[in-house]
């Protein structure tokens, strides 16, 4: 039995990483295929704002994509951001 006070941390930052699925797990890799991606939920728990948020990351990596033809990441003074709902880069620098 389960405590009434018991709490449950969802980690979102997990979604896509699970190392039994995905070779090199934690390393990010454009091109990796997901056969169920949770990053929006699934099923009756499925973000709302889902299609909103994919057409806006769409038109900012086209839009960008256009306007810089050649770029390079600064993988050495990269910043990664840790906290139980964001996976991702505090700092991220590009050179144009």
């Amino acid at each position: 039995m389960i405590p009434a006070d018991s709490k449950v941390l969802l980690l979102t930052g997990s979604a896509g990483r699970d190392e039994r699925v995905y070779p090199d797990a934690d390393s990010f890799d454009i091109r990796r295929t997901f056969r169920l991606h949770v990053a929006f939920g699934y099923g009756v728990h499925f973000c709302l704002g889902a299609a909103l948020a994919r057409m806006e990351g769409k038109i900012a990596l086209e839009e960008t994509l256009k306007r810089y033809k050649s770029w390079v990441v600064d993988n050495e003074h990269a910043v990664l951001l840790h906290t139980s709902t964001v996976r991702g880069y505090q700092q991220l620098p590009i050179h144009v």
